[in-house]
């Protein structure tokens, strides 16, 4: 593992983390083809900074821990624009809201106790159905109902991951004491 802050995977993950506002702004005030742009965009980053983490041995612990916030910023503020502008049902961002939650506290407290989770395959196709179902959403008159059935299954599927992620924390923990 390489302990240097400012690795390139880092900094792509930090340009995602300001893109974040700049979507949110752009969906809600200029345009969506442009916000599925940056979407679009923040997904090829995402992609990007995970290839060549790995690919150049520059895994760090900062970027274990940025990386899916910044996925879980990004897909918050997508279900956030689609809920604004009646795409999406409200009860959609509150289960979001409230995984996405969870999961950033709970990374949080472990990280504090020296305690980093990586993701795992099933995290990473989540996360990756969830960007589908929202690029569909951007599509929402052409595919309808096809992107509400995307989320659903997206949905699902973060919950499967989110108590995987649960079992494995609580599995290392008890292996550990």
């Amino acid at each position: 593992m390489d302990s240097k802050l400012l690795t390139t995977p880092n900094i792509l993950t930090i340009f995602r983390l300001i893109l974040v506002p700049v979507f949110l702004l752009v969906f809600l005030q200029l345009s969506t083809s442009y916000a599925l742009a940056i979407f679009v965009m923040a997904g090829i980053t995402d992609i990007l900074d995970g290839y060549i983490a790995r690919k150049n041995n520059l895994i760090t612990n900062l970027g274990k821990v940025l990386d899916p916030l910044a996925d879980k910023l990004m897909r918050l503020s997508a279900v956030i624009g689609f809920v604004i502008i009646d795409v999406l049902p409200l009860w959609v961002l509150i289960v979001v809201l409230l995984m996405d939650a969870f999961l950033v506290i709970t990374s949080a407290f472990l990280y504090k106790k020296h305690y980093i989770v990586s993701s795992n395959k099933m995290g990473k196709f989540a996360g990756f159905f969830s960007m589908v179902a929202l690029i569909l959403c951007f599509f929402h008159n052409v595919v309808y109902p096809v992107h509400l059935i995307f989320v659903y299954v997206s949905l699902v599927l973060v919950l499967i991951s989110s108590s995987l992620y649960v079992y494995r924390v609580l599995n290392d923990i008890k292996y550990k004491s």
